[in-house]
């Protein structure tokens, strides 16, 4: 990882994000809207959960996320802090 990067868990990214409809989505999907992340890149809102320093702890978590949830498409991506 370079200084100030992370990975995460990313759950979504929405061209068009509208609050009501990303919280309606986290109740469905059983995710707590509150301790997610929200970053922009290119254009888009993208929503991840957790910070990991290595691509081990983040694979770890993300087959444990996609397990409690549901959602297949989940995938570990990094991003800067």
């Amino acid at each position: 990882l370079e200084t100030g990067e992370v990975y995460t868990i990313q759950i979504v990214a929405l061209s068009d994000y509208r609050a009501s409809w990303f919280k309606e989505y986290c109740k469905k999907n059983g995710l707590d809207f509150a301790s997610l992340t929200k970053w922009s890149e290119n254009s888009l809102t993208k929503f991840g959960q957790g910070n990991y320093t290595s691509k081990e702890e983040g694979l770890k978590a993300l087959s444990k996320l996609k397990k409690s949830t549901g959602i297949s498409d989940l995938f570990l991506t990094k991003r800067v802090k």
